[in-house]
């Protein structure tokens, strides 16, 4: 989807707590609801640099963590590796979800474990958003590595976020999350691919 500098008419968009003028994503705020959300969580979209890496530098641009707010966390795995094609790798990222909710970083409203990447939305409940993907990251690196019998970096640098402003749109999101397995192809409909959950019914 393209995205261009002058706003378009309809409805209001669901916004960022703050825009990040990267890729135009200071424009994204411009958007409709739903194409907002497609581009969101579409990680080419994701400012990055040349080899395909995400720029930790650019996406901490205009970054706030907020106690309360529900952001939603997209990471990706170091050279684009499909980690997560193995099932029992991908079960050790969900525990860490879980995880980082029973320590009471975070209250988890929906995520999805792709081969590549995942996609995460929760609430933050204590510290910043750096402390929480600097946490999840090194502890779920730490299981997979020792999973692997190897070591090594699992995750690019940095990751990319997103603030939810209406509550409304939450289970918008989270439907859109659970989603990325049926427009990647692996499956047929919501609810078939064993690594992506919501809190909300399918």
């Amino acid at each position: 989807i393209g995205i261009g500098t002058n706003q378009p008419k309809g409805p209001r968009p669901v916004a960022p707590a703050v825009g990040r003028p990267t890729h135009g994503y200071l424009h994204c705020m411009t958007l409709t609801a739903d194409a907002y959300v497609c581009i969101l969580l579409n990680l080419h979209d994701a400012p990055s640099t040349e080899d395909g890496r995400m720029s930790s530098h650019r996406l901490r641009l205009g970054r706030r963590s907020i106690v309360g707010q529900v952001y939603v966390m997209t990471t990706r795995c170091t050279g684009q590796s499909r980690w997560f094609a193995d099932p029992e790798a991908a079960e050790i990222v969900v525990n860490q979800f879980r995880q980082m909710d029973r320590s009471r970083c975070t209250h988890t409203l929906a995520w999805v474990v792709m081969p590549d990447h995942i996609h995460w939305m929760f609430e933050l409940r204590s510290h910043s958003l750096a402390y929480v993907a600097r946490r999840f990251k090194s502890s779920s690196a730490l299981s997979l590595n020792r999973l692997k019998r190897r070591q090594g970096k699992v995750w690019q640098p940095g990751f990319f976020d997103h603030a939810l402003r209406a509550d409304e749109a939450l289970l918008r999101h989270a439907h859109y999350i659970v989603g990325n397995p049926i427009r990647a192809g692996i499956t047929a409909n919501i609810g078939e691919y064993k690594h992506a959950w919501c809190r909300w019914p399918l």
